[in-house]
């Protein structure tokens, strides 16, 4: 068995109505509605990694929209998605870092000396669908910086709290 990049098999019938109807309804429409995901001052899109939004909202939603957006090869859904993926891309820090970093601890988390690392994780998923998408090396840069970043953690402050 192999995986098949996103997009690669295109719904039909009743399949494609029903990404069809979530891309149009609640999860296609989610930005409108959830503070966490304002574009304005949102961490995932500052390249500082500060802002006023930035957990792991954005990228439990981006991984649902992204492949739903080129499950339907839906243009201004997937230009919407990169957007909010070149976002996470730019915002990678000097020492492998990405994403929200304004003390790298998650607003709703009670993490004391440690990363929130979680995001970061999640966002990863994300990545990999992008990369296998279309093929963009800079994904294959931040992973390898990012995991490089991760190997120096030491032990007692990785994922514990998890």
């Amino acid at each position: 068995m192999v995986r098949l990049p996103p997009g690669t098999v295109q719904p039909e019938g009743w399949l494609k109505v029903m990404h069809r109807l979530q891309a149009d309804g609640f999860h296609g429409r989610l930005q409108e509605l959830s503070r966490f995901l304002k574009k304005d001052k949102n961490a995932w899109l500052a390249k500082d990694g500060r802002g006023e939004q930035g957990w792991e909202e954005v990228p439990y939603w981006l991984k649902g929209y992204l492949t739903c957006a080129y499950a339907l090869n839906d243009e201004a859904m997937i230009k919407d998605a990169h957007f909010w993926v070149e976002g996470a891309l730019n915002s990678q820090q000097a020492d492998g870092w990405f994403g929200p970093g304004e003390g790298r601890k998650g607003l709703a988390t009670d993490l004391v000396g440690r990363d929130d690392l979680w995001p970061n994780m999640i966002m990863l998923f994300i990545f990999q669908d992008y990369f296998e998408k279309t093929g963009d090396k800079r994904v294959l840069d931040l992973m390898r910086k990012y995991f490089k970043y991760l190997e120096g953690l030491p032990e007692n402050k990785f994922l514990v709290g998890y």
